[in-house]
């Protein structure tokens, strides 16, 4: 969690092993990028910066990697004023003025999705950023024509249904779920809204071939705080264990129709994908038992405590809801077979912890068994990319992409596992010049770079 100390385009990396044949593409992800600017620091990660950090392979002995900020609107005016206009680090005045004229710094520092040729750089709090994949240029902020307030920063794609769905977030007065789909030709357009009794982080969703499902954590936004300027990420938001998780369902086809309930508390960031199975919705998640990941995302990067896979089952027509745990080791960042989402799937991969080693994993849902890989202490994974062989291989054939900063070397590397033979390590290492911060999510782009 050290700020991006040099940007730069393509260049050459250091190449341990052989990259797979076929393996032809671009691995691009962001995460906080700035840590601190101007002579000081961010008070929470979500408040820095994004920075883009992509490598491009193009041969068995050929990578090449490139590393930018995101310059928003908001970074490039700071930049010409020499001081921090946006978020905490802001002087009172110019808090409150923020707050109650709703300027907000569109730092897209957590997700990457693509949609249409296009590549567009996410954060929960703004519109989608849009990038130019040739260069890891800034194009610019878009509400896509028709996006509400705000638009999540993991949208998910349906196959069936040849769509991207995803939602906004409306504080205020009448907090809502903004709901959109973005199809994969043609317009995107807005599918209606959920109304909430109070504005909440609602960081994850899962789309099935029918249904959308949210599990709406229980927590408060906080307006008058948000308004007036005070305190930073890590303020706006009280945890209330006592409102319980609310479970929303919404019927694709039917968005009016909308089942909701609420069991008990616990919290997720993310989702596993999910399907239909006998009148129930099958997902699984990262189960945290409360907030306090959030808090630990301040300064550290630790997330404190322990989130565990979850298998969940919902039954719509009877409001019921089972929880119950798939594997024994506390992981992360679970990602699936591109090919499967919206349906059903039999293998999930992780980041996981043993001790103080981290390492990548992939589970097989069935059974609960495993196949792990721990890096040596001190290094720091990211979420595993999993990428196909071809188009008809079986499920979980393929690779698996991570990039790990290792620090006896003090740089980063994208480490390519086989993804069914990850126990047995990297069969290449791509290595950067140096340091590159820490990555929240990524996305794999096949073949060659296009805008």
């Amino acid at each position: 969690m050290r700020s991006l100390r040099r940007e730069h385009g393509w260049e050459p990396m250091e190449i341990e092993g052989r990259i797979p044949d076929g393996l032809r593409g671009t691995l691009h992800r962001v995460g906080p990028g700035l840590y601190d600017s101007f002579g000081r620091e961010v008070a929470h990660s979500f408040e820095a910066d994004g920075a883009l950090c992509s490598v491009r392979l193009e041969g068995p002995a050929r990578a090449l990697a490139a590393k930018r900020v995101i310059e928003s609107a908001e970074y490039r005016e700071e930049t010409r004023a020499g001081a921090p206009l946006y978020g905490s680090r802001a002087t009172p005045w110019r808090r409150v003025m923020n707050g109650l004229l709703r300027r907000r710094k569109n730092t897209g520092n957590t997700a990457l999705m693509r949609w249409q040729s296009r590549l567009f750089a996410l954060v929960e709090s703004s519109w989608p950023t849009e990038i130019d994949a040739r260069d890891l240029s800034t194009i610019g902020e878009t509400d896509l024509g028709v996006l509400g307030s705000s638009f999540t920063a993991h949208p998910h794609r349906v196959n069936a249904r040849e769509a991207i769905y995803g939602f906004g977030m409306r504080w205020g007065p009448k907090n809502a779920i903004e709901l959109a789909v973005l199809p994969d030709r043609g317009a995107p357009k807005m599918l209606g809204e959920i109304p909430l009794e109070h504005g909440v982080l609602l960081h994850d969703f899962a789309a099935t071939e029918k249904h959308l499902v949210f599990l709406v954590p229980p927590m408060r936004f906080q307006l008058v705080k948000a308004l007036l300027g005070i305190g930073g990420a890590s303020d706006i938001f009280r945890w209330t264990p006592e409102d319980g998780v609310e479970v929303i369902v919404v019927p694709i086809d039917d968005p009016s129709a909308i089942v909701r309930f609420r069991v008990e508390t616990f919290f997720q960031w993310h989702f596993a994908g999910a399907w239909e199975q006998d009148g129930e919705i099958v997902l699984h998640i990262a189960r945290w038992p409360d907030f306090d990941s959030y808090e630990g995302l301040r300064a550290s990067g630790q997330t404190g405590g322990k989130a565990y896979l979850h298998r969940v089952a919902i039954d719509p027509a009877r409001k019921t809801f089972r929880s119950e745990p798939v594997w024994d080791a506390p992981c992360e960042f679970p990602e699936i077979d591109p090919r499967r989402e919206g349906a059903r799937h039999r293998t999930v991969f992780v980041t996981t912890t043993k001790g103080a080693r981290r390492g990548v994993a992939r589970v097989a849902l069935e059974r609960g068994a495993d196949d792990v890989f721990l890096f040596e202490r001190g290094a720091c994974p990211s979420e595993l990319v999993y990428v196909p062989r071809d188009a008809t291989c079986a499920e979980g054939e393929g690779w698996g992409l991570t990039m790990v900063y290792e620090p006896s070397r003090d740089a980063t590397c994208l480490a390519i596992f086989d993804a069914q033979r990850l126990s047995d390590g990297p069969v290449a290492r791509c290595w950067m010049r140096d340091h590159a911060p820490m990555t929240f999510h990524g996305v794999w782009v096949e073949g060659s770079a296009t805008r």
